[in-house]
């Protein structure tokens, strides 16, 4: 994996390896190994990852702090609410190992959500308490795109004063659309693109790539346009757009 990262121009990667009781660190040492193998070509940093969760696992806390005591530059965290049931244990639990082990942490949260933004807040007041700003990524971090503007911009301005980096990926769910932007008649839609209050509103089968792989059945896409001003088939739609998965 790593050659073909280096045929195709990437130079740098993070590596989430899986630490559990059963492996232990052989994960680490294997990416590694790997990455000796091509010289320095591509930088490969290692996340130590508890991909079962820290806290309801008696022993992964102490593996993590195995790992980023053998070299291993950040630690990982996952879903300290939703997996461990326990967000200021878990939390307060990786803060204390990377402070003391000098490593940074990228912490994949994918409560949605209140639920979300609430550990957020949790992420941000102990990378500031730590002094660990730089040094902090929150993967996914799916509350952001949840919770209401307001809340938003409130949020990501802590983040941003902390040094917290984001990282995140195309969730397969389907992404919420701007129907009030298709519309248009009372919505954005008008002013900001000059549709008229009726557009038309095919319904266009698509399939995401990821939906192939995990047999799910097509996704609907609603896309909006001016109608023609004749009566035609803008006036058929009658303005209404029916949303993901509508007859």
């Amino acid at each position: 994996m790593l050659r073909e990262f280096l045929r195709h121009g990437t130079i740098a990667a993070r590596s989430h390896v899986d630490v559990d009781l059963g492996l232990g660190l052989r994960g680490i040492e294997i990416v590694r190994e790997a990455a000796q193998r091509l010289g320095g070509a591509v930088e490969v940093g290692i996340v130590a990852f508890p991909q079962d969760g820290v806290l309801r696992r008696p022993g992964v806390r102490k593996l993590l702090d195995e790992a980023a005591a053998a070299g291993a530059g950040r630690i990982g965290g996952l879903d300290p609410a939703g997996i461990d049931r326990d967000p200021v244990g878990q939390l307060d639990g990786l803060f204390e190992i990377a402070e003391r082990r000098g490593v940074g942490l990228d912490i994949h949260l994918h409560d949605g959500g209140e639920l979300g933004a609430f550990q957020c807040v949790l992420i941000e007041d102990r990378t500031v308490r730590t002094g660990l700003q730089g040094k902090v990524t929150v993967s996914h971090g799916f509350a952001l795109g949840e919770v209401p503007p307001a809340r938003q911009a409130a949020l990501l301005d802590r983040i941003t004063e902390a040094g917290i980096s984001l990282a995140t990926v195309a969730p397969v769910r389907v992404a919420p659309l701007p129907w009030l932007e298709f519309i248009g008649a009372r919505g954005p839609g008008r002013a900001r693109h000059g549709r008229d209050p009726r557009p038309v509103v095919p319904v266009r089968r698509r399939r995401h790539p990821a939906d192939r792989a995990r047999f799910r059945p097509p996704a609907r896409l609603a896309e909006g346009r001016g109608s023609d001003g004749g009566g035609g088939a803008g006036d058929a739609a009658g303005g209404l757009v029916r949303g993901p998965g509508a007859a």
